[in-house]
């Protein structure tokens, strides 16, 4: 089977079931394994956010959609040239990366298109299961999960019984953005109390003032790889002190490197630079792919 993935963690869970040989293209996203940085890439974001700053983005991003406009442009040219028999993108956000529609819209293919979608951890696991029943690899998916299980268990267990503190996670800086989806359950599972957060619900917009209330121990941003111009690059400026900084260094993507072992809030007590941040540029529906 030819792959094309369009989603930086579907990349990543089929690189995790030992089918990285199959992708033929990626996303301009997609950067895990580092093998993956040598395939072809079919999509371009339209907004540059080299050259722009957090509320520029912001601007820019509404803007975009505001007026009907696609966040990316797909090479339609490669793409079919590359004649993929499957295409893994997502629904959840039209500003995260290409949407399952947008694909259909803007390319015309003979790909079966697939959409991962995830709004919790369970989630994530499931469509784990799910790519790997589709490429026949049905047992090294019950193996990844159950590896991602365990090291969520053992990650936990170091903060059983330790203090609870109060945590903000900034999906993007200039408007603050409070984390949803999987985030305040991985900050739960790592001995934290996401103050702001809304389980498997969409991050939203919030001020700097009740984040620096409600979350006076600690706050971070999640973290990614390095600037990149997409929409939702934004995520990847470094964050301003609220109070006390944590740098994280769990990968926050919907695969299964988000369940790597990260020190819990309750365990750290140097005050340091965040890592960049991992949230999405729309104004009402967020989530890290």
């Amino acid at each position: 089977m030819r792959i094309c993935s369009l989603l930086p963690s579907a990349t990543e869970i089929v690189a995790s079931l030992g089918l990285t040989d199959a992708l033929v293209a990626v996303s301009e996203e997609c950067d895990w394994p580092p093998a993956v940085r040598e395939l072809p890439i079919v999509t371009a974001s339209r907004v540059d956010t080299n050259r722009l700053a957090s509320l520029e983005i912001e601007l820019a991003v509404r803007e975009t959609i505001a007026d009907g406009r696609p966040l990316y442009a797909i090479d339609r040219d490669l793409l079919e040239q590359l004649e993929p028999d499957l295409s893994l993108t997502q629904n959840l956000c039209s500003v995260c990366a290409v949407s399952a529609d947008t694909v259909g819209q803007l390319c015309a293919t003979s790909a079966e298109v697939v959409a991962l979608d995830a709004h919790t951890i369970a989630e994530i696991q499931q469509r784990v299961l799910d790519l790997a029943e589709l490429l026949g690899a049905t047992a090294r998916g019950h193996a990844v999960v159950e590896q991602m299980k365990a090291t969520i268990a053992a990650t936990h267990a170091q903060v059983a019984g330790a203090p609870t503190p109060p945590v903000f996670v900034a999906e993007w800086l200039d408007p603050p953005y409070a984390a949803g989806h999987w985030i305040p359950e991985m900050v739960a599972l790592a001995g934290g109390r996401e103050v702001l957060g809304r389980p498997g619900a969409p991050s939203y917009p919030t001020s700097w003032e009740p984040s620096a209330t409600s979350g006076r121990n600690s706050s971070s941003s999640p973290p990614a790889a390095s600037t990149t111009n997409a929409p939702h690059a934004r995520r990847r400026r470094s964050s301003s002190t609220v109070a006390r900084l944590l740098s994280t260094p769990t990968p926050t993507t919907p695969g299964p490197r988000h369940a790597s072992p990260t020190a819990s809030p309750s365990s750290r007590s140097s005050s340091t630079q965040t890592s960049p941040t991992t949230g999405l540029p729309t104004p009402n529906s967020r989530a890290r792919q």
